[in-house]
């Protein structure tokens, strides 16, 4: 009986250290569940722009062409850009709790306070007319005595006024689809104008008049206006800077600008 009782015992202590070598084996077994890193939010930028629509730069206050490149540009280095269409956004821009980052776009004649980015985009305005008129406008004297449709204040700010100022063909107003109306009919002899707004309206007045019709286009009497935006902080416009230059070189620039004028 005594012997009988310790190889209970001896059994009940092999079948203990038995289990306790399985738990061993089980546990070391179990493979572990990596932690999932949670992604960063991208940081914001937040760009103040124009609340005029001005197509085909700004376009119902969601694209056009530099909303688009503003937005790849950031998007290109990483951030969430979130636009503010907003009137007086110089203002609203150095107000003293004012939480816009950067502002689109201005020019360097401005020399407002900040850091100004590489050139976003140049305004060109173009002197165009109809291949069939047989004129020479190689000079801005040669618009003297020329019917001629052109943008509120350009005499201003192409410096023309006195080549023009005994002109009563000469007019400035809004409305450039028209303008173009009247140019295509032969209603005017010179349209003046910047390259992408004729190009952006011309198709789409092209139900209205022929707008095969060759022209002439002169780029060569008015100089290209760079516009840029200016930010508060310098590594967000070096950052800009470094998406906007990626767009170019990838031709995604280049066919922004495509999609709106063709």
């Amino acid at each position: 009986t005594r012997w009988f009782g310790i190889g209970l015992i001896l059994s009940g202590v092999l079948i203990t250290l038995s289990g306790c070598h399985d738990r061993s084996e089980n546990t070391a077994s179990t493979p572990s569940v990596p932690t999932p890193t949670e992604e960063k939010p991208a940081p914001v930028v937040r760009i103040g722009a124009s609340a005029t629509h001005l197509p085909p730069y700004f376009i119902h206050q969601e694209n056009g062409i530099e909303v688009d490149i503003i937005r790849e540009a950031f998007q290109k280095t990483g951030y969430d850009p979130q636009f503010y269409f907003i009137r007086e956004r110089k203002e609203k821009f150095y107000a003293p709790n004012s939480k816009l980052d950067c502002i689109s776009t201005v020019t360097k004649k401005a020399k407002q306070p900040g850091f100004y980015s590489d050139e976003v985009i140049s305004y060109h305005d173009v002197v165009i007319y109809l291949a069939d008129k047989g004129f020479h406008i190689n000079r801005i004297e040669d618009l003297a005595d020329k019917s001629i449709e052109t943008f509120s204040d350009a005499k201003k700010h192409l410096g023309i006024a006195d080549v023009v100022k005994n002109n009563p063909l000469y007019h400035e107003r809004s409305g450039k689809a028209s303008q173009i109306v009247l140019f295509f009919r032969r209603r005017v002899d010179v349209l003046i104008m910047d390259r992408y707004f004729f190009r952006h309206f011309r198709k789409r007045v092209a139900p209205l008049v022929d707008i095969k019709q060759k022209v002439i286009i002169n780029d060569s009497l008015f100089s290209k206006r760079p516009y840029r935006i200016l930010c508060k902080n310098e590594k967000v416009r070096n950052d800009f800077n470094r998406g906007l230059a990626t767009l170019r070189a990838k031709g995604r620039y280049a066919e922004i600008v495509k999609q709106y004028i063709e």
